[in-house]
Order: C-alpha cells, then structure tokens, then sequence
C-alpha cells in the first residue's frame, strides 16, 4: 500500500529523462564531433593522438548561441550582454597526452610573445620612432589571432540538450567511437 502511494507522488518520467537515463555516461562520433552528456567521463586516451593517457586537462568550455551574434548588427554591448546571459557552461576533464600538454604550453608562449611584439610595435608608434609600429602590430595581432584559434585544445560547437558536440578531437580518437544515431 505505502509503495501505490510513493507511486501516485512521484513525477512522471519525460521522454528526455529515459533518454539521459540510457545514455549517461557514454561517449560518440558524429562527422568531427565528440558527442558527451554532462556526466560522462571521457576514455584515457589523448583527444589529438588517442594513446592511453592518465592526464587531463580541467576545462569551463562556455556555449553561446550563433544567432545571439546577429545582435552585433545592433550594437557590440548588446551583442556582449545577450552572449553572458543565454551561455551555458560545462566542466569537462579532457584527457590529453604529455606530448599534447606540451605542445599547448609552446602555442601559449608563442601568443603571448606576439603579445608582447604587439604591445612593443604600439609604444613605438606611439613614440614615433618607428613608423611602421602600426603594421607590425596589426600582423602580429592577425597571428596570434589565427595561430590561436587554429591550436584550441577543445570547444563546443553545437548544444543540443542533453547532448554537447564538443570539437578539437583529431581523426585517430573520432575512429575509436561509435556513430551517434540518437538525434
């Protein structure tokens, strides 16, 4: 009897949470994405080389929605403030080799290298001692801009709820996943 009762108070179960049920935890492929929910736990193996690996890095990777840029059209404060409200935030811990990591810390001190060159060629510019401080600065920008972005270790690319399409893997992990045939 108490057990009828228990019943009758318990909220019905959706279609989502029999969907996150069965697949919490689990891992998938689909074209270049990884697709994780939020409680997966990601296999020891290096996202850019797939061997077996014990580290991992602690990632906040932040979603924002592609049509909240639009609103750059309007004005970039908006643009900003659309972007912190409607982001999601998942911390996930991406597994990466010791030979990945140290790849990662030499792309970290080369922006910050053209960084400083970039701050250099603006003092002089702004001395007037070299004229061309304003050119060297804007390359320097457009390269730490572009080698920056190409070498991120991982991002979201799509959130479709419950599922995170997360990039950054290379071919050799995508290969050891299953195809993702849910959605």
């Amino acid at each position: 009897m108490a057990d009828d009762i228990d019943k009758l108070y318990q909220t019905p179960k959706t279609n989502v949470d029999v969907v996150l049920a069965e697949n919490a935890g689990k891992i998938w492929r689909k074209k270049s994405s990884v697709i994780v929910t939020r409680e997966t736990i990601w296999p020891k193996r290096c996202i850019k080389c797939n061997q077996p690996t014990d580290k991992s890095i602690n990632r906040l990777l932040v979603f924002v929605n592609p049509w909240i840029y639009l609103s750059i059209l309007i004005s970039i404060l908006i643009t900003i403030i659309l972007a912190l409200v409607f982001q999601k935030k998942f911390k996930m811990d991406i597994p990466v080799c010791d030979r990945h990591i140290a790849y990662r810390k030499r792309v970290i001190l080369i922006n910050w290298l053209l960084a400083v060159i970039v701050g250099i060629g603006i003092w002089l510019s702004a001395a007037q001692i070299f004229d061309m401080g304003v050119a060297i600065s804007g390359v320097a920008i457009l390269a730490m801009l572009i080698y920056g972005l190409s070498n991120r270790l991982a991002y979201i690319n799509k959130f479709k709820d419950p599922y995170i399409y997360v990039r950054g893997a290379k071919r050799e992990f995508l290969d050891s996943l299953d195809d993702f045939d849910q959605v």
